[in-house]
């Protein structure tokens, strides 16, 4: 059966949100603002998994900033609404009791969701809501620093597989062009705090250099492998 990745993004989430709770921002300017963006956008792994999910908002709120939902996405609008709360928002409390249950299916045949469905599409809305994001901000924001922070890790982690595996040259070409142009604007400032695999992706990237590329991930890759070996 296909694995719906619906199932577990709220477990994978919870250890995140625990830590952000249990932070002290007493020191940090504008606390409550770095608040909403650590349990609504950093909280989560990706930027896939930013989503309105589990999350109560007032309806005064979403009228009095005109908050709605892009209708041009179909696979990633969550993000830019998020977007919204942690912009206009003010104060956000978390409940861990369980208010209601929602039943979860994996049925990918004849109600799939949307993280099963197979289209091209998908990935050049996924650019494209990034885009649309971080042109919501300024750049020197700390909500455009964390969404660079996931796109290149993005880029280093999930697509850098999709270079090295896939049987598809698209993502060497077309789409690892869209990659290079959008690493050339993310934040200087965020890449000291990146691996240093993570900088080298970014840097070839911006030189627009596959081939290095290529030989990067390859030996990235089979370290990974060999530690998992040895672990075991």
């Amino acid at each position: 059966m296909k694995k719906n990745e619906e199932l577990n993004l709220k477990d994978k989430d919870d250890d995140r949100n625990h830590k952000f709770l249990e932070k002290d921002y007493s020191d940090i300017d504008d606390s409550d603002e770095q608040r909403r963006i650590d349990l609504l956008i950093r909280a989560k792994k990706g930027i896939r998994n930013i989503s309105v999910l589990n999350i109560l908002i007032k309806r005064s709120l979403i009228e009095e900033n005109h908050l709605r939902f892009n209708e041009g996405f179909i696979y990633y609008s969550d993000l830019p609404f998020v977007e919204g709360l942690v912009m206009y928002g003010h104060k956000i409390d978390f409940n861990d009791k369980t208010l209601y249950a929602k039943r979860k299916h994996n049925d990918p045949i004849n109600t799939p969701a949307l993280s099963q469905i197979k289209d091209e599409t998908k990935f050049d809305e996924f650019i494209n809501v990034y885009k649309y994001a971080i042109s919501l901000v300024d750049k020197e924001s700390r909500i455009r620093y964390y969404l660079d922070s996931k796109m290149i890790k993005y880029y280093s982690n999930f697509f850098a597989k999709k270079i090295r595996r896939s049987k598809d040259d698209f993502w060497r070409d077309e789409r690892f062009d869209q990659m290079s142009i959008l690493m050339q604007d993310v934040r200087d400032d965020l890449l000291k705090n990146m691996s240093h695999y993570q900088r080298k992706m970014v840097k070839l990237a911006r030189n627009h250099n596959l081939q290095q590329t290529q030989k990067v991930i390859a030996k990235h890759l089979a370290k990974n492998k060999m530690k998992k070996i040895l672990k075991k």
